[in-house]
């Protein structure tokens, strides 16, 4: 919660079960894949640019609020 001006994550290819990134609304870039994710939460990102989510545990990811994806 402490890394509001955050603008890049990448936590690509580690065991990751669980992911908050909720308070991080500045992210423009989440490389999150290769993990053991089962659901994220990605609804508050709206400066979100860029997504890498493939090789997790989801059977689906809500992007609809992402209008700067690309």
């Amino acid at each position: 919660s402490s890394l509001s001006e955050l603008t890049k994550l990448w936590c690509h290819a580690n065991q990751l079960t669980q992911l908050d990134v909720s308070s991080l609304s500045e992210l423009t870039e989440l490389w999150c894949g290769k993990n053991q994710l089962t659901q994220l939460d990605v609804s508050k990102l709206s400066q979100l640019k860029k997504l890498y989510w493939f090789g997790n545990q989801m059977t689906e990811l809500d992007v609809s609020e992402l209008t700067q994806l690309e």
